[in-house]
């Protein structure tokens, strides 16, 4: 049994040698290999940050794929049996994390893909799956029709590790998630229609119609510092996020319910503008 580990570098050196590093002091007991995509980096060559580690497989991209792309690409070169998808940002902690959530796999043949509770560099809980986002939340988040207090963890896309033993989810985050091949080479790994965000959370979507499960593992744990080549502040990003959610919603609700969420958005936005208006009215 072999594990491809799959690592996105974007102007992350540091991180990355960081990522790589954790991998060989605490992945001793399983053979592997490490996978950097290059993705369109115009800092210094990732290569001179590795020096130490050269049988790491770096592959040059010329221009930044965004972060479904790139570990598409890095999918083509790998040979493991199980695929290790490793944000920059992040790192093993122990040597027991990666070997548990394989052997998890191992265990479950209904299960596609495990992901570790999530933690941030002083021990608190990062974010680390969420359930899908559906027509009942989009609804909710425009004000149309709350979602009783008691029930909001229900639709909660955005969620840490909150349990002690195995959890079936709606997706997990793609910071340190493990992957059998047979399931990518079937039901494919990110949709390259995706740039940045909610990438993740169509994969957990795409295989559950398939029929495997998303399980939070959280016997193991992975540091994920968060943020580490992209900043939700940047206007550019938020454009990602608006155009993934977007395209999510609209592969996943089918036409008519994506179509609702348009016509109730414009409504929202014209309600928001006439009470402006009278607002201003006020004042003068």
């Amino acid at each position: 049994m072999m594990l491809s580990v799959i690592i996105i570098n974007y102007n992350t050196p540091a991180q990355v040698k960081q990522a790589v590093s954790s991998i060989y002091s605490y992945i001793t007991t399983l053979t592997f290999e490490i996978i950097v995509v290059d993705n369109g980096s115009v800092q210094k060559p990732i290569e001179e940050g590795l020096l130490s580690f050269p049988k790491v497989h770096v592959i040059k991209s010329k221009e930044n794929l965004g972060f479904g792309r790139a570990n598409n690409l890095g999918f083509e070169h790998a040979i493991g049996d199980y695929v290790f998808l490793l944000n920059s940002d992040a790192y093993l902690m122990d040597s027991l994390s990666v070997p548990a959530m394989i052997n998890y796999l191992e265990q479950h043949k209904d299960v596609g893909i495990v992901g570790p509770n999530f933690l941030k560099k002083d021990g608190s809980k990062n974010y680390a799956y969420g359930n899908l986002l559906g027509l009942r939340k989009m609804i909710h988040d425009m004000g149309y029709w709350k979602i009783p207090k008691c029930k909001e963890d229900d639709y909660a896309t955005f969620k840490v590790c909150d349990v002690t033993t195995p959890k079936v989810v709606g997706y997990l985050a793609a910071a340190g998630i493990i992957i059998k091949r047979t399931m990518i080479e079937k039901y494919g790994l990110f949709d390259p229609k995706f740039f940045l965000y909610f990438e993740d959370m169509e994969l957990g979507w795409r295989y559950s119609n398939a029929g495997f499960k998303s399980v939070l593992f959280p016997q193991s744990a992975v540091i994920h510092l968060g943020g580490g080549s992209s900043g939700t502040n940047n206007p550019e990003i938020l454009r990602h996020i608006v155009m993934s959610k977007k395209y999510y919603l609209k592969k996943t609700l089918g036409g008519f319910n994506y179509a609702l969420i348009i016509f109730l958005e414009v409504v929202m936005h014209f309600f928001k503008s006439i009470k402006s208006v009278f607002k201003q009215g006020s004042l003068n």
